[in-house]
């Protein structure tokens, strides 16, 4: 189960990481012919092609570090947001790099030019971030498969590996009862009987892996399993709908319809 899981988590990461890959090779292609800010014209086009790929290496593996963090905080900001972030973090080693091939390679910075030069690096790393946060998808899970039996003796079924959102959801929350969905930019917190997670995800995918009828969407930004509704309260032109885990999701008009369909009102 533990291989499976690892297994699972390095595939999902190496397809999360595929569309950056690409990101940075096409980037230092086009940085490599059009020379932004004049920049190792000196250079013949293999060796500024390498010398561009390497700076957004540098900048993407920093930009991880901003990543890692909101994830080990739980922090999910919003698209832009978190391509401003990536940039304050990626352009001072960038800038670092820049100042240090200059002086080997070439002739020191001027010291009047250091500041304008660094918001030349923040100037792309924004915009390498905006676009990398555009194209940012979430790979499906993949499951890997056991190889055939070689011993004739019948061994015992393994268990099923978890489906559908199930696959998503980390070892400690797999087989919990899933209570309800909600909508935090482009992620999707999922609330369970045992806690909630965190998951990159747009809800309508979340949902469509989940039977029909073991819910409905109240919102454009909650889903609610039907055995997860405690109470549910009128409120304007909405409701607030009570949950056992003790969260409250906000209900729409159209989602009032619903709920009196099922019962709740």
């Amino acid at each position: 189960m533990v291989g499976e899981a690892r297994t699972d988590q390095e595939t999902t990461t190496a397809q999360r990481l595929a569309p950056q890959a690409g990101l940075v090779i096409g980037a230092g292609a086009f940085f490599a012919v059009a020379s932004p800010f004049g920049a190792v014209t000196y250079l013949p086009e293999l060796a500024r092609f390498g010398y561009w790929v390497a700076l957004l290496l540098i900048a993407f593996v920093a930009a991880r570090c901003i990543d890692w963090a909101l994830d080990r905080v739980r922090v999910a900001p919003s698209r832009m947001s978190l391509a401003l972030l990536r940039s304050l973090i990626a352009a001072p080693p960038v800038w670092f790099t820049i100042l240090g091939v200059q002086t080997f390679i070439a002739r020191p910075v001027p010291g009047h030019f250091l500041p304008e030069l660094l918001g030349c690096v923040w100037t792309v790393c924004i915009a390498l971030f905006a676009v990398a946060a555009l194209v940012e998808r979430r790979a499906p899970a993949s499951i890997a498969i056991a190889p055939p039996l070689r011993d004739a003796t019948p061994a015992p079924s393994p268990p099923e590996p978890p489906s559908g959102l199930q696959a998503h959801l980390p070892l400690k929350l797999r087989g919990a009862e899933i209570q309800a969905l909600s909508a935090e930019d482009h992620y999707v917190r999922v609330h369970t009987d045992r806690g909630e997670h965190l998951i990159l995800m747009r809800l309508s995918d979340a949902i469509a892996t989940l039977p029909p009828d073991a819910g409905v969407r109240i919102h454009r930004s909650w889903w609610v399993a039907v055995r997860a509704v405690q109470h549910v309260e009128r409120e304007n032109r909405g409701a607030r709908v009570a949950l056992k885990t003790g969260a409250v999701a906000r209900a729409s008009r159209a989602g009032l319809s619903e709920l009196r369909r099922l019962g709740f009102l």
